[in-house]
């Protein structure tokens, strides 16, 4: 009878992450219970100082700083978070009366938030040491151990966010200078702001065991079920030291360090043109922020000769790209911007209104106006772009994805007491990517991004039928251009014609010609001839495969309408009520409205339903409302002091009462 030793590492793992039971039962039974607190602080200090230097100048000065600390508490101990956060904003303002017709104010500002969120602190280095693994990181300000996932219907006892640091600080430099001559008000400015973001991400950052019961089974095909004789025991495995599966650690935890200046400028003329015309004409323009890395890693896809990557560091690409010039050709193109995205340069946006009374009478007034302004850019994590280029370099242990593995072993390949074996280090020229689709996919920036930005315009009436009784019609409408999305770009188009073997094998679901074998369920693919129609033979760019194994671009490609019939009627205070009612008429169009709510929400991806026809996606947005009516009023009671009754000390009682309401009818 062979003995059944427990491993030393897995007891250590076993006392890490559960502690002792506290509770007297007949197992199997919930023998421990407990609770914990979610301790929270915060403070913030705020000062400001005025000074009037001279009866034309005065300086200010503004300070804030905060701190947020909060401890999430789990009785299973490294379960525990903790987010700490710091930041502090400072602002310095001069203003200057040059005459009484001329001011100017100039302001310099700074501020930075220092934002750490994951293992409480006191997860310190010496918790790993205690498990008796190899070869882990160690990098400064990150605590905790490998992530641990144990099946059998245990909850998972360690959460994977080691530590997630970021450090952003932000200097604002600006000005505005106001001028009043005759009939005209002139406005102009500019806002440069220079921006530094630094990300330090410690998702994963020691690796992850995964623990199923398969050791511990009759059966290990059907282990990860309850624990049983069949389904075998995932705790059972861990105190074995057996796990079914390994991810190894990082080998290089690498900050992502980005730079980028956004600059705007504007002039605005406010021109009363006659005392019953006014014009405003404004034009504003701005350099939106392009970041970079401090290093110049990063790249960018290509397009060309079925697509290819260009990067930015040309150091890099000549001490690691592949020596293969086909190869190289495609996935080491020299050289883009550190940029990656060059940004748009030439973002001119006008504006321009008018407000008239075309008769004598006061009571008539037409509005109108129209403008371009920058949209919100919504990054969705592209900072990972800019991600050191060294991460090719040093890899992961290739042992722990490559080695077959069934649960069926005497004991599991990866044993605690092996792990983990040393990360590996590309040789100089030996990185490649061919094919595209065993890189597992790319992402990368839309080479043609350009910043995202709205269109609005008005044109509004305005009567008045009496002094408190206004009538108010107006159509209002905007378009938003450039609206960005995670856009998966290299979806296939449908095969023209199907390729099934007898032994049911789809042929056509095969990313390329080599996946056939010579041997094997799709053996007789290449046989079927121009039927065999592989995935990459029908992807706009095969070179970066499939959006199905993750290729996709931060895209600005989306877009969307708004136009409004809205009419407004309000009866100010008389005879104690004042009465509004609203109505408006809408349609709001979109694209992203679809992909987020009905794909998502239908259990599909978040994605566009057929790339090659984005407009296919273009329909009513989520928050379309045809028609919305809005009714309001206030009423006072006419009872109380100085009102149309007053019933002496019973005032402090009945009077002074008013009543409101509000209905909102929308569909």
């Amino acid at each position: 009878m062979q003995a059944i030793r427990v491993s030393s590492q897995g007891l250590n793992l076993l006392n890490l992450i559960y502690p002792l039971p506290n509770l007297n039962c007949a197992l199997p039974c919930a023998n421990f219970a407990g609770s914990a607190t979610n301790p929270l602080s915060t403070d913030v200090v705020t000062a400001r100082i005025d000074h009037h230097l001279t009866d034309r100048d005065q300086l200010s000065f503004t300070g804030n700083a905060g701190r947020y600390h909060q401890t999430t508490l789990s009785p299973l101990p490294l379960l525990s978070t903790a987010v700490v956060v710091h930041s502090y904003l400072y602002g310095l303002q001069y203003q200057r009366n040059f005459t009484n017709s001329l001011v100017g104010v100039f302001t310099t500002g700074y501020n930075r938030e220092n934002y750490n969120n994951g293992a409480p602190a006191s997860f310190d280095s010496g918790v790993r040491s205690k498990l008796g693994l190899s070869n882990e990181p160690n990098p400064a300000g990150f605590f905790g151990i490998p992530i641990v996932a144990i099946a059998s219907s245990y909850n998972g006892p360690v959460q994977g966010n080691n530590a997630n640091h970021e450090t952003d600080n932000i200097f604002q430099y600006s000005s505005t200078i106001s001028w009043v001559r005759g009939p005209h008000t002139f406005n102009t400015g500019a806002d440069i702001r220079r921006i530094q973001l630094q990300n330090f991400s410690g998702f994963g950052t020691y690796g992850t065991l995964n623990f199923n019961g398969a050791y511990t089974s009759a059966d290990p095909t059907k282990a990860g079920g309850a624990p049983s004789v069949v389904n075998g025991n995932a705790v059972a495995d861990l105190l074995l030291g057996y796990p079914r599966s390994v991810s190894a650690p990082r080998p290089l935890s690498a900050p992502i360090n980005l730079r980028g200046t956004e600059m705007g400028f504007f002039f605005q003329d406010d021109w009363r043109l006659t005392p019953r015309l006014t014009l405003n004409l404004g034009m504003r323009y701005e350099i939106p922020v392009s970041f970079h890395a401090l290093d110049s890693s990063g790249s960018v896809i290509t397009f060309g000769s079925g697509g290819g990557v260009r990067w930015a560091d040309k150091n890099f690409i000549d001490a690691y790209g592949t020596k293969d010039p086909t190869a190289r050709a495609i996935y080491f193109q020299c050289c883009v911007s550190n940029k990656l995205v060059s940004g748009r340069i030439n973002n001119l946006l006008p504006r321009v209104g008018f407000a008239w009374r075309p008769f004598s009478s006061d009571r008539f007034v037409l509005r109108a106006g129209y403008g371009m302004y920058d949209d919100l850019y919504m990054r969705f994590y592209d900072a990972s772009n800019y991600a050191s280029n060294l991460l090719y370099v040093f890899k992961r242990n290739p042992f722990y994805t490559t080695t077959p593995i069934s649960g069926a072993e005497s004991a599991s390949p990866f044993a605690l007491n092996t792990l983990f074996l040393s990360p590996v280090t590309i040789a100089q020229n030996s990185l490649d990517f061919s094919p595209g689709w065993q890189n597992g996919g790319f992402q990368s920036e839309w080479p043609s991004n350009k910043p995202p930005y709205i269109q609005q315009w008005s044109l509004d009436m305005q009567y008045a039928f009496t002094p408190d009784l206004l009538l108010d019609i107006g159509y209002v409408g905007s378009r938003s251009l450039h609206e960005p999305i995670q856009y998966f770009f290299n979806d296939g188009i449908l095969p023209s014609t199907p390729d099934k073997l007898a032994n049911g094998a789809v042929c056509n679901s095969l990313v390329d010609a080599s996946q056939a074998q010579p041997t094997g369920k799709f053996a007789g693919c290449t046989a079927t001839g121009s039927a065999f129609q592989p995935i990459d033979t029908r992807i706009p760019f095969p070179n970066l495969g499939p959006s199905s194994l993750g290729t996709y671009a931060n895209a600005n490609v989306l877009y969307s309408t708004y136009n409004s019939l809205q009419v407004r009627v309000e009866q100010r205070l008389r005879y104690g009520l004042n009465l509004r009612a609203n109505y408006t008429w809408s349609k709001a169009l979109d694209i992203n409205s679809e992909i987020a709510t009905f794909s998502n929400g239908s259990g599909g991806s978040n994605e566009i339903q057929n790339t090659h026809n984005v407009r296919g996606d273009y329909g009513p947005a989520d928050f379309d409302q045809t028609h919305r009516a809005v009714l309001s009023y206030v009423y006072e009671f006419p009872i109380g002091k100085g009102k149309p009754f007053s019933i002496g000390p019973a005032n402090w009682i009945l009077g002074n009462w008013q009543t409101s309401g509000i209905v909102t009818l929308a569909s």
